[in-house]
């Protein structure tokens, strides 16, 4: 088998898993459901999609805990509770994937909470997800302002994002109020060692 024929197979795969996972949304305008009112058909105007960071994680769509794609071990009873303790347990081991499909099955009224958030934020850190992660960590702090796990998760967020001085001032923040946490100074030593290296 040749190299191009084994990069255009690559290819093929990669496209197919893709469209797999990836939820494809047809959005019609007002013309496409005037048209179809016409033909005695009906159909509804779908609203702008927004994320949906807050209430459901990226992986959402993989929530069916059924299709295998978590194993027994990891498929908790439907309490928040459980659901919180196997997702740390799964992203200790660094499987944030199916950590995040875990939180995004927790109970909808439960969706919002603190810990939901929290863990799910920081989750999203480790994943490489700084982006969604940045969003719900802001909308932590502006909820509770002075948490210092808000603030020292936060941090080490902006750390991998090379915002060094935004890191910092977290860090130090919280070493004002709490001179003994140990993962605030420890934090706040690798930001100024990163800064000296500029």
């Amino acid at each position: 088998m040749s190299l191009l024929t084994i990069v255009v197979r690559s290819f093929l795969v990669l496209v197919v898993l893709a469209l797999m996972v990836l939820p494809i949304r047809f959005e019609m305008d007002k013309a496409d459901v005037a048209e179809a009112a016409e033909n005695g058909e009906t159909l509804e105007i779908a609203e702008p999609q927004t994320p949906e960071i807050l209430s459901r994680p990226v992986y959402a769509y993989l929530a069916d805990e059924s299709q295998g794609i978590l194993s027994a071990s990891y498929r908790p009873a439907n309490d928040t509770a459980n659901r919180l303790s196997v997702a740390r347990t799964l992203a200790e081991q660094k499987q944030f994937e199916k950590a995040l499909i875990i939180l995004g099955n927790v109970k909808e009224e439960d969706a919002p909470s603190y810990d939901v958030r929290f863990l799910r934020a920081r989750i999203l850190s480790w994943g490489g997800q700084h982006d969604a992660a940045d969003y719900i960590f802001r909308g932590l702090r502006a909820e509770f302002p002075h948490d210092p796990d808000v603030m020292v998760s936060h941090g080490y967020l902006k750390y991998y994002q090379g915002q060094h001085r935004d890191a910092e001032y977290l860090f130090s923040q919280v070493l004002i109020s709490y001179p003994g946490y140990v993962d605030a100074r420890n934090g706040l030593n690798r930001v100024r060692k990163a800064r000296q290296g500029q």
